[in-house]
């Protein structure tokens, strides 16, 4: 997976397209912060949201987008670990979300 240029890739070790993929190359449609893929589906997470899309498609499945509240992921591959906090108040305390 290489994150560049505004879309996400999926590329072999050598850095060419994988083949067989309906779609080897997804467009982000915002500055994507991180990647994560847990079961086939990749979760690409921005400052305020994450897209949840089926591995080599184009197909989004979910999106979760808040404004009031910032998305940081923290760990993957497992568990994927995500962080929530008040996007007006970075210091505020933070909510942990940890999908298995």
């Amino acid at each position: 997976m290489v994150l560049m240029d505004g879309s996400l890739k999926l590329v072999t070790p050598d850095g060419n397209p994988v083949r067989g993929l309906r779609a080897p190359e997804i467009p982000m449609t915002e500055a994507v912060e991180a990647v994560a893929m847990v079961g086939g589906r990749l979760q690409a997470f921005w400052k305020h949201g994450v897209q949840v899309w089926a591995l080599g498609s184009d197909q989004l499945l979910q999106e979760l987008r808040d404004p009031t509240l910032t998305f940081r992921l923290l760990g993957s591959p497992r568990p994927v670990v995500v962080e929530t906090r008040p996007a007006d108040d970075p210091t505020a305390p933070s909510n942990l979300y940890i999908q298995e």
